[in-house]
C-alpha cells in the first residue's frame, strides 16, 4: 500500500480537442464492442470546430486513455475538465480517473472502477468505484444564481464545463472537488465564479494501490450532445506509456491485376511499452470489423506491414489494422473497398499450392484446373520467381497466357513447376485474370525441407527386467511435415549383428517421436528411427539398445560341501546347482574361512586354525533381481586340551599353591578356568598357565579351562585333582594343673591312613600314638596347645588344635564404660537426674582368679595405667583426644600357667535427650541431657517449637504452635555439644504427632502427574489434601484417599503448569478428621514437548494432522512456526495436539520450522521443545474424471480438479501418441482447446501440474485423454425442398449449436457439376448471392458446417427451383421502426422494443406452420436458434437471460422471413 510519496514540480498536462481525425480512436479505448452513437465529429464543437459527438440515442459508453500515468501519492493534484452541451438535460457525461484500462461501461458514463463523477444539467452523481452518492445542484455545495442557466426551466441547448480536482491524501484518501461554469458556444466562461462546487472524501484502495493511473470520460443515457476540450492537469504524476498499442491505416485499393483482391497498408506506431505479440488486418462485410471477424496476421512487434486479401467475392469490405499486445487489442481507421460485380467468371480448383522438395531433387510439378466464362479476354497467368507453367507438362514458360473461345474456357489442366535454384526457397501470388472477370490467386510456396536430428534417442545401452515398466526412447528433429517410424533389430548380444539398418523390422504402430519399448519378451535388441519430411527426405538416427533380462527364481538349490569338517582340514569345495539367468553368485563365509577361488556357482576356501563353526551364505543375482538366500552351517572338531600340573593335592600346614597349564591354542583370545571349592587361582586368569592356591577346606575337584576364540569356544580340558581334610574337634579336658593321666580323640577323616598327634610340654603319649584316640599323662600342671593332623600319600593335612591352661579365664570386670565427664547417673520418679563426677581417675577391677597369683592388664591407646598393674585392680586415666577402645586382663599362675584374656570396651562420652516423644495435645515441653557431659549447647526444634527457656543449656522448655511442620523429616529434637574430652557431640529425639500430618517434599517441583507424599501415619483410615492457590487463601479443591499421596492430575483437574499450589493434610482416625498439617508449596513443571519424530523431515499435505507428542488432556498447544531459515512465521495455538498446514499461510513445496510449547488452563507457556523439519508437498491433480476418456467440443471448458491454494495450473497437452505439444499456464482450473493450435476429432493427453505463489510446479498427474468432436453436418430445412423459392428468399440450413459458419454448395440439377460455394456467418443464404444464375433452373443445395478451423462433411442434398417472382404474391419492402420484411403476405410483431427482460413475436394470422427464429448478437454470432408449434408461439418469451445491448432476430414461418432489430436494456 502507498502510503507515501515524495511529490516533487513534475506535472502532466494533456489537451485533447479532436479536431484531428483519428483523435478519439488513436488516443482513447473504447470499453464496449455494441454498437453506439458515439462518433467524431469536424464541427460540432467549441466555436464550431471537432468534437465528440453523440446521436440522438442511448449511448453507455466509456473511453480510457491508452496513455498511463504514474501514482504521484500523498499531496498529489489530479485535475480534469472538459465543455459539455446537453440536449433537455437528460443525459450523463462523466469524468474521472481509473487503476484498470480498457474497462467497459458500468454506471452513469463511468467504469466499475473509478473515481469519478458524473454530471447533467440537474444534478450530478460522485462514484467511488460503484458506490454512488448523487443529488440535484441546489442540494449542499456553493450555489450560485447562475446554476439556472444549466437546469430544465433554461435553455436546453448551452454549453458548460465541468471541472474535477481529485487531492491525494493519507490512507489511499482522495478529496473530489467538482466545479460547474455555464460558457458560451465558443468556450468563453460566463462567470467569475463556478455556478456550483460539491466536494466529497473517498477511500479507493484500487486507485491508491495502483502504480499507473488512467483517465477516462463517459457517457450515460440519452440526449448528450458533445463533448468538447477534454484536458487534464496531473501535479505529481508523470507518463508512463501503458496501454494498449498505437496503430495506424495505411490505404486500402482493390489489387490493379485483380478486381477481387484489396491492397491494405498497416503501421504499429507505438507499443506503448508492452511488446505487440500480433498485427495484422480484420474485416467483414458488415462495418468496423474486430479480431472477432475475418483476420490475416503479419507477425509481431512495432513497424508497418502489407499485405493482399485475395479472391473476395463481390461486395462493399470494410478493413482496418489491427495490434495487440498484454494490455488490449487496438484498431485504425475502417476503410472501405467495394470488390464489383463482373460479368465473367474464373474458377480454380485450389486457392494455394505447395511444393516440398528434398535437397537433392531438380525440381517438383503439380496440376491445377482453371475454367471460365463470359470473360472479356484471354486468361493471363502471372509471374513467380522460382516457378514456370505448362499446358502440355512439356513446355514450361514464366508466364502463360490460356487462349478462350468466345468469352469461355472449358476446365483445363494447368502444370506448375517448382525448380530447386541452389536449394532456396520461393513463394509467391500467380495471379489467374481476364478482363470484365473476377480474377483468381493462388498462393505458391516452394520450400527445400531437410530434416536434422537435435537429440539422439536417449538411454543409450541400458538393461531392464522382463515385466518392468516400458521405457520410453524418444527423438528430437526439425523439419517440415516430418513422420516418424520406429524399427527394430533382434540380435544375440554381441554375435551376429548387422552393420546397417538393411534388415530392420518397422514396429506396428511405432510412428511418433518416441516409443515405449516393451519388455515382456526377454532378449537383447536395438532401435532406430526413420523421420521422413513433407518432401519425402528420410534420415534414420542412432541406435539405442534393449537388454531384457529374466528375474531369478526365489528358490536356489542346496549348498554341496562338507559341513563338519576335521579338526586338522584347511581347504574345503562348495557349490550350488546352477540358477538359470544368473550372471554371479554372492558367497559369505565365517570368520576363519577365505576364498581362494571362484568358478561360476563353485567357491573353493581355505580354513585358519581359528575357524571353529559359522554359517556359509550364497545368493544369485543378476542386473534384474537377486535370489533368496540358501545357508549351509558348518562346524570343524576340535582336539581336547590335556591340563599338565599336579593332580595330587597335599596341605600339611596353611596352604599349598600347585602351577596348571595348557598348550596355546591358535585364535585363543582368552583361557576360562574353573577350580574346585577350597581353591582359588592366585595369578595367570585368562591365560594358559596358572596358580592354584589349596586351603585347608578343600578335599577334591575338577580344574577345567576352555580356550575361546572371536567364534566361541575352540578347545577345553579337564583334570581331577584331590587331597585330605583337616581332622574334626579334639575332644579331652582343657585345664590341667596337678598330675594324672588323660584322654583325648577326634572323628575319622576320610582318606587318612594314620594321625599325628603333637603333644604340650609336660604331657607324654601312652600307648599308640597314631590313631584317631590317644591317653597322655602329666607330672604337674600343663600350659599349651595340643595338634593332630591327618596322614595320607599325599601328605599331611591342615592341624586341629586344643588348647590347655592351668588357670582359668578371668571374669567380669568392673568400671565405667563412658568416660570424658562421664557420671554415675540416677531418675527419679520426677524427672530429675542426679550424678556423680568421677574427677578423671578411672578404677577398673575383677574378682580373683582361682590358682592366680598375679594379673597382667593391656590398654588401649590413650590410656594411661595410674597403678595396680600385676593386682586384680588398677586406675587409669584417659587423653582428651580418647574416643574408643578395650582394656584386657589375664590371670597368672606359677604352677598353671596363664589364663585366656577377658575384655572390657570403653569410650569417651555420650549424652541421650529426655523429653516427651509424642507432642499431641501438649503447648510446652522439656528437653534436656544430663548435666556435665559438656558445653556449648545448641538446640534444634522442628518448625512450629520454639525455645521459651533454658537456651544455651543441657535443659530447655520449648513452646509448640500445632501443627508442626514434619516436612522433608524435620522431625527431630536435636541437640549438639562440646565434650570434655574436647570434641563435639550430636544426639537427637524424634518427636511426632500422629493427629496431623504433612506433605514430605516441601517446596519442591513436581510432575503433573507425579505423586506428592505425606508422612505415613499409623492408625489412619484415610488422608484428606486440601490444595490451595499460590496465595494458600482460596481452597480450590480437597482430595481424600486411602493411600498417603496424590497425584495433582487427579486431584486438581484444573491444574495449570508453572503454578504453585500450597497444599495441606489431614488424616482421618476413629472415623474423624484431625486439623490439617502444616501448609506445603509445590510447583508443577511445565512439559516439554515436540513433533512426533515420525513426522520430523518428512513431507505432509496441507490436510495432513501434524502432531506433536501429547502431554495431557485440556492442555493448550503453541505451534511456533519458523521459515528454513528459522525466522518466525506465525504461532497456532491449539486446544489438540496437531494442526493442518492449511491453518496459515503456507506454500506448497516450501520446508518450515515447528516448535511446540504447551501451556494448561491460564498458565504460562513452557520451553520450546526441539525443532522438526516439515515440508508441505506439492498437490497432483489430473483433468476431472468426468472429461476422461470422451469427446468434447471445441467450445468446452476443460477442468482440472480443484487444488486449494493453487494459484497456476500448467495444463501439458500431448497428442495422442504421447508426444509433448505445448504447456498452458492458467491462474484457473479450466482452459479451452481453442487456445492451442487443435484439430477437430483428434484425441489429445492432457496433464495438470499446479503451484503455488512464486513457489515451483509438482508433479505431473495422469493423463486424460480427450477428444475433440468433429465438424457435424447440416442440411436444408425439409420445408424448403421441392420448393420454387425466389432468388432473393432466404434458404435455410438447420442450425448447428456453436456453429461458426456455414458453406452453401449449389450443384446442377444432377448433382454433380458445383455451380458455387457460398460461404456465410449465419444458417442462410439466398440466390441473389450467386452471379451468372438463371431464373426458373433447379438446382440441388447441399450444406458445409464450420466449427473451429476446418468443414465438415455434405449433408444430404435438397433439390430448390429457382424464380423471379411468384405469380399472385409480388414482392414489396416496407420499413418502419428498424423492421424490415421479406415478404408481403403480413407481418410479425416483435414486443415490446426496447425490452428489460423478455419480449414476444405475435404471428401470423391463420398460419399453422411451425415458427422458426434464430437471434445473433452485434458479433454477428447466433446465440439462440428454436423452432416453435403454430399453437405455442403466442405463449413463447425471447431474451430472458441476454446481456444488456442489441440484437438482430429472424424469423420465419412458411414462407414468410422478416428480420428485426431488438434492444434490451
Amino acid at each position: 500500500m502507498l502510503l507515501f510519496a515524495l511529490v516533487t514540480q513534475s506535472q502532466t498536462s494533456t489537451f485533447y480537442n479532436f479536431n484531428t481525425a483519428g483523435d478519439l480512436s488513436n488516443y482513447f479505448t473504447r470499453g464496449n464492442t455494441g454498437n453506439t452513437q458515439v462518433s467524431q465529429s469536424t464541427n460540432t464543437g467549441i466555436s464550431g470546430s471537432g468534437a465528440v459527438f453523440i446521436g440522438n440515442a442511448s449511448a453507455n459508453e466509456v473511453y480510457t486513455t491508452k496513455q498511463g500515468y504514474s501514482n504521484g501519492g500523498v499531496g498529489s493534484v489530479y485535475e480534469f475538465s472538459s465543455f459539455v452541451k446537453s440536449e433537455f438535460n437528460s443525459g450523463y457525461s462523466a469524468i474521472g480517473f481509473t487503476s484498470v484500462p480498457n474497462q467497459v461501461h458500468s454506471n452513469s458514463g463511468n467504469p466499475a472502477i473509478c473515481l469519478g463523477v458524473s454530471v447533467h444539467g440537474g444534478g450530478f452523481i460522485f462514484y467511488n468505484n460503484s458506490s454512488q452518492n448523487f443529488g440535484s445542484w441546489q442540494s449542499g455545495g456553493v450555489v450560485n444564481t447562475s446554476i439556472s442557466d444549466l437546469l430544465n426551466n433554461g435553455s436546453p441547448d448551452k454549453w458548460y464545463k465541468i471541472v474535477l480536482k481529485i487531492t491525494a491524501q493519507a490512507n489511499n484518501n482522495y478529496h473530489l472537488r467538482l466545479e460547474v461554469w455555464p460558457s458560451s458556444s465558443n468556450g468563453t466562461l460566463l462567470y467569475s465564479s463556478p455556478s456550483a462546487v460539491q466536494e466529497r472524501v473517498y477511500q479507493n484502495n484500487n486507485i491508491g494501490n495502483s502504480t499507473v493511473l488512467y483517465s477516462y470520460f463517459g457517457f450515460g443515457g440519452y440526449r448528450v450532445s458533445n463533448f468538447d476540450n477534454y484536458a487534464m492537469n496531473l501535479q505529481g504524476s508523470t507518463v508512463i506509456n501503458q496501454g494498449a498499442p498505437v496503430v495506424v491505416n495505411g490505404t486500402a485499393v482493390l489489387s490493379p491485376i485483380l478486381n477481387n483482391s484489396i491492397d491494405i497498408q498497416g503501421n504499429v506506431t507505438d507499443d506503448r511499452d508492452f511488446s505487440v505479440s500480433e498485427k495484422g488486418f480484420v474485416w467483414n462485410t458488415s462495418g468496423t470489423p474486430t479480431i472477432d471477424d475475418n483476420k490475416k496476421s503479419y507477425g509481431s512487434g512495432e513497424g508497418s506491414f502489407n499485405g493482399t486479401i485475395n479472391n473476395l467475392s463481390p461486395g462493399t469490405y470494410y478493413l482496418r489494422a489491427y495490434a495487440i499486445n498484454s494490455n488490449g487489442v487496438s484498431y485504425g481507421t475502417v476503410r472501405t473497398v467495394v470488390v464489383p460485380v463482373q460479368a465473367g467468371q474464373i474458377t480454380t480448383n485450389i486457392s494455394n499450392l505447395q511444393f516440398d522438395l528434398c535437397p537433392t531433387g531438380a525440381f517438383l510439378i503439380k496440376p491445377f484446373t482453371v475454367s471460365a466464362s463470359n470473360v472479356g479476354s484471354n486468361i493471363t497467368l502471372g509471374s513467380v520467381t522460382g516457378f514456370s507453367y505448362s499446358q502440355d507438362n512439356v513446355n514450361f514458360y514464366s508466364t502463360l497466357t490460356i487462349n478462350t473461345i468466345s468469352g469461355q474456357l472449358n476446365t483445363t489442366t494447368i502444370y506448375v513447376k517448382f525448380t530447386n535454384n541452389a536449394n532456396s526457397s520461393s513463394s509467391g501470388i500467380l495471379t489467374v485474370s481476364a478482363t470484365n472477370a473476377l480474377g483468381r490467386s493462388i498462393s505458391l510456396s516452394g520450400n527445400i525441407l531437410s530434416n536434422s536430428i537435435i537429440t539422439q534417442p536417449n538411454n543409450i545401452n541400458w538393461s531392464v527386467c522382463k515385466g518392468s515398466a516400458p521405457e520410453t526412447i524418444s527423438v528430437v528433429a526439425s523439419g517440415t511435415g516430418l513422420t516418424y517410424q520406429w524399427y527394430k533389430i533382434d540380435s544375440s548380444a554381441g554375435t551376429g549383428w548387422e552393420l546397417s539398418n538393411a534388415g530392420a523390422v518397422p514396429i506396428s504402430g511405432a510412428i511418433s517421436s518416441s516409443y515405449e519399448v516393451p519388455t515382456n519378451s526377454i532378449g537383447y535388441r536395438e532401435f532406430f528411427v526413420r523421420i521422413t519430411n513433407s518432401a519425402g527426405c528420410s534420415l534414420d538416427s542412432q541406435r539405442t539398445s534393449s537388454q531384457v533380462i529374466a528375474p531369478l527364481s526365489d528358490t536356489v538349490g542346496a549348498i554341496s560341501g562338507s559341513s563338519s569338517l576335521s579338526s586338522s582340514a584347511t581347504t574345503a569345495t562348495y557349490t550350488i546347482p546352477a540358477v538359470s539367468g544368473a550372471t554371479s553368485y554372492v558367497w559369505n563365509l565365517p570368520s576363519g574361512m577365505t576364498i581362494t577361488a571362484t568358478t561360476g556357482n563353485t567357491v573353493q576356501v581355505s580354513i585358519s586354525s581359528t575357524f571353529s563353526r559359522g554359517n556359509i551364505t550364497v545368493k544369485a543375482i543378476n542386473s534384474c533381481s537377486e535370489s533368496s538366500v540358501r545357508s549351509l552351517s558348518v562346524t570343524r572338531q576340535t582336539s581336547p586340551l590335556s591340563i599338565t600340573g599336579a593332580s595330587t593335592i597335599c596341605i600339611a600346614n596353611g596352604s599349598v599353591t600347585g602351577l596348571y597349564s595348557v598348550p596355546s591354542v591358535e585364535g585363543a583370545t582368552s583361557y576360562v578356568w574353573t577350580v574346585p571349592s577350597g581353591s582359588t587361582i592366585s595369578s595367570g586368569i585368562n591365560t594358559n598357565t596358572i596358580s592354584v592356591t589349596y586351603n585347608s577346606s578343600f578335599t577334591r575337584g575338577t580344574i577345567r579351562v576352555s580356550a575361546t576364540g572371536a567364534n566361541g569356544v575352540i578347545s577345553s580340558g579337564s583334570l581331577t585333582v584331590s587331597g585330605i581334610a583337616m581332622p574334626g574337634a579334639i575332644v579331652g579336658t582343657t585345664q590341667i594343673c596337678s598330675g594324672g593321666t588323660f584322654d583325648y580323640s577326634i572323628t575319622a577323616v576320610d582318606g587318612a591312613t594314620s594321625y599325628e598327634w603333637i603333644l604340650p610340654s609336660g604331657m607324654t603319649i601312652q600307648g599308640a600314638a597314631t590313631g584317631t584316640s590317644i591317653t597322655v599323662s602329666a607330672s604337674s600342671s600343663v600350659s599349651g596347645t595340643l595338634s593332630v593332623r591327618a596322614l595320607s600319600p599325599c601328605g599331611s593335612s591342615q592341624p586341629r588344635t586344643l588348647s590347655i591352661s592351668g588357670v582359668p579365664t578371668p571374669g567380669y570386670i568392673y568400671g565405667e564404660r563412658i568416660i570424658c565427664g562421664a557420671t554415675s547417673n540416677s531418675v527419679d520418679v520426677n524427672g530429675n537426674v542426679t550424678t556423680t563426677p568421677q574427677n578423671g581417675i578411672y578404677t577398673y577391677n575383677i574378682l580373683p582368679v582361682t590358682g592366680a597369683d598375679s594379673y597382667t592388664w593391656s590398654l588401649p591407646t590413650g590410656v594411661t595405667l595410674v597403678s595396680g598393674q600385676g593386682t586384680r585392680s588398677i586406675q587409669v586415666s584417659f587423653a582428651s583426644g580418647f574416643v574408643s577402645g578395650s582394656i584386657t586382663v589375664v590371670a597368672n599362675s606359677a604352677s598353671c600357667g596363664t589364663s585366656p584374656s577377658r575384655a572390657v570396651a570403653v569410650s569417651s562420652a555420650i549424652a541421650s535427650i529426655g523429653g516427651p516423644t509424642n507432642i499431641c495435645g501438649l503447648t510446652t515441653a522439656t528437653y534436656s541431657v544430663s548435666a556435665g557431659v559438656g558445653s556449648n549447647y545448641v538446640w534444634t526444634l522442628p518448625e512450629g517449637m520454639s525455645i521459651s527457656s533454658g537456651a544455651g543449656t543441657n535443659s530447655i522448655t520449648v513452646s509448640i504452635n500445632h501443627p508442626i511442620n514434619f516436612s522433608n523429616n524435620n522431625n527431630t529434637v536435636s541437640l549438639s555439644f562440646t565434650t570434655p574430652c574436647g570434641g563435639s557431640k550430636e544426639v537427637s529425639l524424634t518427636v511426632d504427632c500422629p493427629d496431623y500430618s504433612n506433605l514430605t517434599n516441601c517446596g519442591s517441583t513436581v510432575a503433573f502427574n507425579e505423586r506428592v507424599y505425606t508422612r505415613s501415619v499409623s492408625g489412619a483410615t484415610m488422608y484428606a489434601f486440601d490444595i490451595y492457590d499460590s496465595t494458600g487463601s482460596t481452597l480450590l479443591t480437597t482430595y481424600e484417599t486411602r493411600g498417603n499421596f496424590f497425584q495433582f492430575v487427579q486431584a486438581l483437574p484444573s491444574f495449570e503448569f508453572g503454578v504453585t499450589y500450597n497444599v495441606k493434610v489431614r488424616i482421618k482416625k476413629n472415623g474423624v478428621y484431625g486439623i490439617a498439617g502444616s501448609a506445603c508449596s509445590i510447583t508443577l513443571t511445565t512439559p516439554v514437548t515436540a513433533i512426533q519424530t515420525s513426522q520430523c523431515n518428512q513431507t505432509v499435505t496441507t490436510e495432513d494432522r501434524v502432531f506433536a507428542t501429547s502431554v495431557w488432556n485440556g492442555v493448550t498447544y503453541a505451534f511456533d512456526i519458523y521459515d528454513s531459515e528459522g525466522n518466525l512465521i506465525t504461532t497456532l495455538e491449539k486446544t489438540s495436539n496437531f494442526f493442518r498446514m492449511r491453518e496459515f499461510a503456507s506454500v506448497y513445496g516450501m520446508t518450515y520450522q515447528v516448535g511446540v510449547r504447551v501451556k494448561r488452563g491460564n498458565g504460562s507457556y513452557g520451553e520450546q521443545g526441539s525443532r522438526c523439519n516439515v515440508t508441505i508437498a506439492i498437490p497432483t491433480t489430473s483433468l476431472v474424471a468426468t472429461q476422461c476418456g470422451v469427446t468434447i467440443n471445441i467450445a468446452d471448458r476443460i477442468y482440472a480438479r480443484s487444488v486449494a491454494n493453487a494459484t497456476m495450473y500448467a495444463f501439458r497437452i500431448y497428442d495422442a501418441n504421447g508426444a509433448f505439444i505445448t504447456e498452458l499456464e492458467r491462474p484457473f482450473s479450466f482452459f479451452r482447446i481453442t487456445d492451442i493450435a487443435y484439430t477437430i476429432g483428434t484425441s489429445y493427453k492432457v496433464g495438470v501440474k499446479v503451484k503455488q505463489g512464486e513457489g515451483s510446479y509438482g508433479l505431473e498427474g495422469a493423463l486424460c485423454i480427450i477428444t475433440l468432436s468433429g465438424p457435424p453436418t447440416t442440411a436444408i430445412e425439409s420445408t424448403q425442398c421441392g420448393t420454387s423459392i425466389l432468388y432473393t428468399d432466404a434458404i435455410y440450413a438447420t442450425a448447428v449449436t456453436n456453429a461458426t459458419g456455414y458453406k452453401f454448395n449449389v450443384y446442377d440439377v444432377t448433382g454433380t457439376t458445383l455451380v458455387a460455394s457460398i460461404e456465410s456467418a449465419t444458417n442462410s443464404f439466398s440466390f441473389s448471392q450467386l452471379t451468372g444464375y438463371i431464373y426458373d433452373t433447379t438446382h440441388q443445395v447441399r450444406v458445409q458446417v464450420i466449427r473451429g478451423t476446418e468443414y465438415g462433411a455434405e449433408g444430404a442434398p435438397c433439390t430448390i427451383t429457382l424464380i423471379k417472382e411468384k405469380p399472385t404474391q409480388p414482392t414489396r419492402v416496407v420499413s418502419n421502426n428498424g423492421v424490415t420484411k421479406t415478404s408481403i403476405i403480413s407481418e410479425f410483431k416483435a414486443y415490446p422494443n426496447p425490452f428489460t427482460t423478455t419480449f414476444s413475436i405475435t404471428p401470423i394470422e391463420g398460419e399453422t406452420a411451425t415458427l422458426f427464429y434464430q437471434v445473433y448478437d452485434v458479433t454477428g454470432k447466433m446465440i439462440e436458434s428454436s423452432a416453435i408449434a403454430a399453437n405455442e408461439i403466442a405463449q413463447h418469451t425471447i431474451g430472458d437471460n441476454y446481456s444488456v445491448g442489441m440484437y438482430l432476430v429472424i424469423v420465419r414461418q412458411g414462407a414468410n422471413t422478416q428480420t428485426f432489430k431488438m434492444i434490451k436494456q
